[in-house]
């Protein structure tokens, strides 16, 4: 009569087997969607971060784009066409003595192509700054004014400027709107993050189902090795936009510092002509030779149109240099310009500019 008993404790035993079993997958389902929800968690803190500095990033080129608009159509705009009234005007001095500032518009023969960039300039602010859109503008603030005003013929320069922001990635990411509104600029963006955003994680369902419990727990890992990659990108790019923040900041705080010293040279220089046309009674100019004659000036009044054009010369230097590459880099040159011209600043300040 031992057979039962022998049965009886088989059965007891699958029995505790399967119970051990049920733990075992409840414990494993539970430490996947541990796992999973760990993972969400560092993904969406990560993505919230990157936004934030996205639109933070996005507000300081913008800052910037509209700054370097309002000083071509400005201050360069009326230099140049006051520049333009004097002839045999002569160019021997450097900026302040010092070689390091690598000038991108030295000579009066690029005269013309600040000319161009102070035109084109002129045109979108009449027509609206504001109406450009934050991808526009920070292509401007990004890629220098005279390369891109240069570059659109006229009336078709915003458009031309739209079409730089369309085509660079990072530039359809800072006005392609934010991650959870579907943004990133679309195409433009997803090249930017790289694949960074982590697909749908495990389904709820999927983890309650015991007989998948070794299933559950890898594919819970996976998606965590996904979501610890991805936020490593993110943090990547996060870096980048503080940098790209940082350097717009800088060069819209030298631009604000240099133009409060370069608008009244420029106006100094404005009237000047005025009062040089009264004493020589010449009118407005339409030829060369209704144009006042450098060498009938005093020397002060020489060293005016000096210090101007060498002001002009560091302030177009600062307007056109890139910040980003095409490629939606940090542009290494970025940098040292700004630095050179900071060096520069203060003799020009205080009114010490070196001949």
């Amino acid at each position: 009569m031992a057979v039962p008993f022998i049965l009886l404790g088989g059965a007891a035993l699958a029995g505790i087997t399967g119970a051990v079993k049920s733990v075992s997958a409840h414990t494993k389902n539970a430490n996947a969607k541990q796992i999973v929800a760990e993972a969400q968690n560092i993904y969406d803190e990560a993505r919230e971060m990157l936004e934030e500095q996205r639109t933070c990033t996005a507000e300081c080129l913008k800052r910037l784009g509209v700054l370097k608009v309002d000083i071509w159509s400005k201050e360069m705009n009326d230099f140049i066409r006051t520049f333009r009234a004097f002839k045999n005007v002569r160019m021997e001095s450097d900026v302040a003595g010092d070689e390091r500032l690598k000038l991108k518009c030295q000579g009066t023969e690029n005269l013309k192509n600040m000319e161009v960039a102070a035109l084109k300039a002129t045109e979108i602010a009449r027509a609206g700054v504001a109406s450009l859109g934050t991808g526009v503008l920070a292509g401007i603030a990004s890629y220098g004014g005279a390369m891109m005003f240069a570059s659109a013929s006229t009336g078709t320069a915003i458009a031309s400027l739209s079409g730089v922001a369309a085509t660079n990635a990072t530039l359809a990411w800072f006005g392609g709107g934010a991650l959870t509104a579907g943004g990133l600029g679309m195409a433009g963006g997803t090249l930017v993050l790289g694949g960074i955003v982590v697909g749908p994680v495990l389904a709820a369902a999927g983890l309650i189902m015991n007989a998948k419990a070794d299933e559950n727990l890898a594919s819970a890992e996976a998606t965590a090795a996904r979501a610890e990659t991805a936020v490593e990108k993110m943090a990547v790019m996060t870096d980048f936009m503080k940098k790209t923040a940082s350097i717009a900041e800088n060069y819209s705080d030298f631009l604000v510092r240099f133009r409060s010293a370069f608008y009244p040279v420029v106006n100094e220089m404005k009237y000047m002509e005025q009062r040089t046309r009264q004493k020589q009674k010449k009118m407005l100019y339409d030829s060369d030779d209704e144009k006042i004659d450098f060498n009938s000036l005093t020397e002060a009044e020489q060293k005016k149109i000096h210090q101007a054009w060498l002001m002009a010369q560091i302030m177009c230097s600062v307007l056109s240099e890139p910040l980003l590459t095409p490629a939606g880099e940090l542009a290494s040159e970025a940098q040292t310009t700004l630095q050179n011209a900071r060096n520069v600043y203060p003799a020009f300040a205080q009114g010490r500019y070196g001949f």
